[in-house]
């Protein structure tokens, strides 16, 4: 009775076996996983670098208004620009409202952090605005 059955010993190690293939299969799912959410990752951190380099990039902010500014349809208004450490402040008194519809979609539909925008109608033709844009 002192003597180890040789068929426990076999079903000993197919157990092991058995047991050790279904741990083998699920760290090897948890690393698919995790390498899956390592690209998802990846993915975001190189598009929030992207979103950085553009918009906050001070030298092309500054670039990209001095363009909008020396367009034809507002040269004519009167746009004051103040440079400050981290923004821009554009600011008009006195403003026709197609200009104003002009350098809205401009500003709007380019890649600048619209801080403060205010703007009052003065009469059906002209208007007063405030923006600051920052980097």
């Amino acid at each position: 009775m002192n003597r180890i059955n040789p068929i426990h010993i076999f079903i000993l190690i197919v157990v092991l076996f058995g047991f050790f293939t279904f741990k083998l299969n699920q760290t090897k799912e948890e690393l698919r996983n995790i390498k899956n959410e390592y690209k998802k990752t990846l993915d975001v951190a190189i598009q929030i670098d992207a979103f950085k380099k553009s918009y906050k990039n001070k030298a092309q902010i500054k670039k990209k208004i001095n363009q909008i500014l020396k367009s034809r349809t507002l040269r004519k208004v009167n746009i004051i620009k103040e440079i400050k450490n981290s923004k821009i402040i554009l600011k008009s008194k006195e403003m026709d409202i197609a200009s104003l519809n002009y350098l809205m979609g401009k500003v709007l539909n380019s890649t600048f952090i619209v801080s403060k925008l205010s703007i009052k109608k003065i009469n059906n033709k002209k208007a007063t605005f405030m923006m600051e844009i920052q980097w």
